[in-house]
């Protein structure tokens, strides 16, 4: 950070009037237009030559790197981060870790480490999976890769899924902007866990201009309430507030339909299939439940998603019954972890701006957590209620 130039948006971002926030928002995405811009060969993560393990790499083309410097080779993503033995057969040496040259080779990738990870490291998943039955989950994320193999020809994957470096991670900690002419941006950071991945999985809105619950996409601009004239202060407040968040995300979305055509088009394909490849990513940490519940839907919308021949499996009544439960209990858990982060203003790794008193959060996190359990707890335990709670390590 001493050597980024320029100061953290989040120091300026209340000062910018109107204007300024919509001049930084279109300079963002003209930035991310150069990213998109650049060619790579395949989907990995970026080196310098002479640090490339193993020699397995694929060099970039020399109109993006004449000198040859650097080359794609495996992912070094903490998620592969795991036995790397060589002389235990089930090591993860023995995993595809990339470079991937297609969009099928990097999601079967994906299945692969996770059935890896469910079978040789059961005793760390989380306690609420614990009890999961792994065969069953295994043999999902078998059904999983299948199905990447097939979607690999869709026309709306096949136009979106060239291998592209993104920056993931666009919060006001990160964005650096002149301390004399804050609206400009002059440093991006963070860069060290960034990929090459498909176009339609990098794509995503940055974090402060995430749309609100109610945000429709399209060129429609956001309105307050019919009713806002006769609001009470308190409401008209809130909903001045939603009114402006809704703005400035359709600004940035504006400014990519305009400025990066092929990251607008990426962030609009249909939406089942980013979520399989995240699911299918997440099953160790997150359980088997969201890629279940994007298979079912997968399997309810093939003709709707204009897929070819047959979906190649299919879920009972019992099946999906059972699924809505267990769903049910995710979304619940999801659910409280949301309201604690947005309530916090922090991620799901805790992370506070320096300028902020940690102290002063540790307390709010408890206060927070006890207006949940006496407000919207809706019977639960204390101790149901901690297994759930993000931070609930730094509670009594």
């Amino acid at each position: 950070m001493e050597k980024a130039p320029g100061i953290q948006l989040f120091q300026k971002w209340g000062d910018l009037d109107g204007d300024s926030r919509l001049s930084l928002i279109k300079q963002l995405t003209e930035l991310e237009h150069q990213l998109v811009s650049l060619s790579f060969p395949a989907s990995g993560h970026l080196y310098l030559m002479e640090s490339i393990p193993d020699n397995k790499h694929i060099l970039l083309d020399s109109s993006v790197d004449p000198t040859s410097q650097y080359g794609i080779g495996p992912s070094c993503d903490r998620s592969w981060d795991m036995d790397q033995s060589h002389s235990n057969p089930n090591s993860s040496r023995n995993l595809d870790q990339g470079p991937w040259k297609s969009v099928a080779a990097y999601g079967r990738a994906l299945a692969n480490r996770e059935i890896f990870r469910l079978r040789t490291q059961s005793s760390t998943r989380p306690d609420r999976l614990r009890s999961a039955n792994i065969e069953d989950d295994i043999a999902l994320l078998q059904k999983a890769a299948d199905l990447i193999e097939r979607l690999e020809s869709s026309l709306s994957l096949e136009q979106n899924s060239r291998p592209t470096l993104w920056h993931t991670d666009l919060h006001m900690g990160n964005i650096f902007v002149s301390e004399t002419e804050p609206s400009k941006i002059v440093s991006l950071i963070d860069w060290q866990s960034i990929s090459v991945s498909p176009l339609f999985l990098q794509v995503r809105w940055p974090v402060f201009l995430e749309p609100p619950d109610d945000y429709v996409k399209g060129f429609i601009h956001p309105q307050l309430p019919r009713d806002f004239e006769s609001m009470d202060d308190n409401d008209k407040e809130l909903a001045t507030y939603r009114f402006k968040q809704a703005s400035r995300t359709k600004t940035y979305e504006t400014s990519t339909y305009l400025s990066n055509r092929a990251a607008y088009n990426a962030m609009n394909i249909p939406r089942v299939f980013r979520e399989l490849f995240i699911r299918c990513g997440e099953v160790f940490e997150e359980g088997v439940e969201p890629l279940r519940a994007c298979l079912i839907e997968i399997s309810q919308l093939w003709e709707r998603l204009k897929l070819p021949g047959t979906c190649p499996f299919s879920f009972t009544p019992d099946e999906i019954s059972a699924h809505d439960i267990s769903f049910e209990e995710y979304e619940e858990l999801h659910r409280v972890r949301k309201f604690a982060l947005e309530y916090l203003g922090t991620d799901s790794e805790g992370w506070i701006a320096p300028a902020m008193d940690f102290d002063e959060k540790v307390a709010q996190n408890e206060e927070l957590f006890e207006y949940y359990l006496g407000n919207l707890a809706e019977g639960k335990s204390r101790e149901s209620l901690l297994r759930m709670w993000p931070f609930s390590e730094s509670l009594d």
